[in-house]
């Protein structure tokens, strides 16, 4: 065979992924447009990538978190800097748009992964199940902030080392070299790959028993992990940006319910319990054991042991390095923050369908029609309930407000050397400010944009929440001397909620008192608030001067305030005057 011909044989070999990588995009733009519709840039992101503007990528990939290394996501958005500067000239101008891009492309190329890896043990039907699941794995309400955005793509990370590890027992030395260099990456990016890879080592060991000959065959894996693990580890420690410690009563909903089961029952999560879920995961260990042990393809039994290692280290991880975890879910009625277990949940989902692959092409007529029967058991759940994950119509988690990122970039402040620019980015709130260049900020179409800046607070304010609204504690509006002094009627009230990424049921009312000793009351919903969003109330034009929110029949929800550096406390509100004025909180963010 000629070298044409070779070579056209390989490029139509890689046809079917090709176009498997592009229909994956379309179908995460189709599950989540709104990062194309509303181009923003979201919290590390921003931060992640000013770093790297302005002190150099490489300095980036040291100091972007100081508890472990992000390579991946550093590398994610550079790449992304590095196309909109190739496109329109300026590493930021097309940011939004790429980093939406690069994020679609990076989910896609996982699930793309997974079908190809698979073939020779898993039928086409359960590989393309495979594939599809990957892509549309439910994330409750928040897939708004990892569909779409790079800061998250680590947690996937676990999974992709099974993959590139199995895969690696199977190619020629020099490819395994470029293997194990990615795989440093992944460790470089998720510390839980040290474990995973350990294991794998330890099994690569016992082929044999021979540890020089072990040692030999993983040189490239052993060296550098263990470089990077001696700088690693000195950094290492604290709960993973989640506060609180480890409540028991939430465990089995934390390392079970939300990490195992909520692949197969998120449209019924809501009505769970801890003994639904210990019957439920028992059914699963079943299965999955059953088909183990079934299984004849030595190639299939083995992934099924690393996905389950991995995914027995992971869970534990998670916990162990997130305990606060326990209590942030509340008795099976929120899954947020989903970010945390979405790497748990790929693992699930990737071991379940092999192992009802295995099942399906048994010899055993009954375990045949149980691996079909269940495959069609996922279609009709997925299918039936596509509005879970599909948000075409709409995003549950909106987290553009007034601005876009262009808006955002027409609205930024130079530096006092004039060396930097402060790119105020979403969340919406003080500290979340993309520090970049001065030569990177074109505001040359700014003055057609209708923009004013608005009054913006400096680092001495905090943003925190309020106690949470309840039956016997009502939520104080700190209204402040500020607008005491204004002097005149106020003819609507914004106040900025927060509802901890859920629907809280029951309704409240505004208790507002006049400076005559009189009170104004106003009831509303509280399943109509958004997380995060301002809500306006519309009064009868008086001066008020205290007000707060009382429980009627529900709670839950809290006020977000402003503290300032001496104490004093300040709810986020926006007064409208009867003169047309309007008047903001110090600290706060906009509308």
């Amino acid at each position: 065979m000629s070298v044409e011909e070779k070579v056209s044989k390989k490029i139509i070999s890689c046809c079917p992924a090709i176009v498997l990588f592009f229909i994956g995009m379309v179908l995460l733009f189709v599950r989540n447009p709104d990062p194309i519709l509303n181009p923003i840039v979201y919290a590390e992101d921003g931060m992640w990538t000013g770093l790297g503007l302005s002190s150099g990528w490489g300095y980036a990939l040291v100091h972007a978190r100081e508890d472990y290394f992000v390579f991946l996501n550093i590398l994610l958005l550079f790449i992304s800097t590095k196309l909109s500067s190739w496109i329109a000239g300026n590493p930021i101008v097309l940011l939004p748009e790429l980093i939406t891009l690069v994020s679609f492309g990076f989910f896609s190329a996982v699930a793309t992964g997974a079908f190809l890896i698979t073939r020779g043990f898993m039928p086409a039907a359960f590989r393309g199940g495979l594939y599809l699941l990957l892509l549309l794995l439910p994330l409750g309400m928040s897939q708004n902030e990892i569909i779409g955005r790079v800061l998250q793509v680590g947690f996937y990370i676990p999974l992709i080392s099974v993959m590139l590890l199995f895969w690696r027992d199977q190619t020629a030395t020099y490819v395994r070299i470029v293997i194990d260099a990615v795989l440093f990456l992944c460790a470089a990016t998720n510390p839980v790959v040290f474990a995973i890879v350990f294991l794998y080592l330890i099994f690569d060991f016992f082929k044999d028993f021979d540890l020089q000959a072990s040692l030999k065959r993983n040189l490239t894996l052993v060296i550098p992990f263990a470089i990077l693990l001696a700088f690693l580890l000195p950094r290492m420690g604290g709960k993973g940006g989640i506060p609180g410690e480890f409540v028991s009563e939430g465990f089995v909903e934390a390392f079970i319910g939300r990490a195992i089961i909520y692949p197969f029952a998120f449209p019924w999560y809501e009505t769970l319990s801890d003994k639904i879920v210990f019957g439920l995961f028992g059914l699963w260990v079943f299965l999955v054991g059953f088909s183990f042990w079934i299984a004849k393809s030595q190639a299939a039994r083995k992934i099924m042991f690393f996905l389950a290692v991995a995914l027995a280290l992971y869970d534990v991880a998670t916990i162990a390095m997130r305990p606060g975890l326990t209590g942030l879910l509340s008795n099976y009625q929120i899954t947020f923050p989903d970010r945390y277990f979405m790497g748990i949940n790929v693992l699930v989902v990737f071991l379940t369908m092999v192992s009802l692959s295995q099942i399906s092409i048994s010899r055993n007529l009954g375990a045949r029609l149980l691996g079909v029967v269940a495959l069609s058991a996922m279609v009709w759940i997925y299918g039936w309930n596509s509005s879970y994950f599909l948000e075409t119509n709409g995003t549950k988690m909106a987290i553009k407000g007034q601005f876009d990122f262009r808006d955002q970039v027409c609205l930024s402040k130079s530096s006092m050397d004039k060396s930097s620019s402060f790119i105020q980015i979403y969340p919406d709130m003080p500290g979340w400010q993309m520090t970049v260049p001065n030569d990177v900020i074109d505001k040359s179409r700014c003055g057609y944009s209708g923009l004013k800046q608005a009054p913006v607070a400096d680092g001495t304010y905090r943003m925190k929440p309020s106690q949470q609204l309840g039956a016997d504690s009502p939520i104080k509006l700190f209204m402040g001397s500020y607008h005491q002094d204004a002097g005149v009627a106020i003819k609507r009230l914004w106040v900025m909620f927060g509802t901890h990424v859920r629907e809280n049921p029951g309704v409240a009312e505004l208790h507002l008192r006049r400076d005559d000793g009189s009170v104004f009351v106003q009831r509303f919903s509280l399943p109509d608030l958004a997380d995060n969003r301002y809500r306006y109330f519309d009064l009868d034009s008086h001066h008020y001067v205290l007000g707060e929110i009382v429980s009627v029949t529900g709670g839950g929800v809290s006020t977000w305030e402003s503290h300032d550096e001496h104490g004093d406390i300040k709810t986020c509100i926006v007064y409208e005057y009867s003169d047309g004025k309007r008047q903001f909180t110090p600290g706060c963010p906009l509308l």
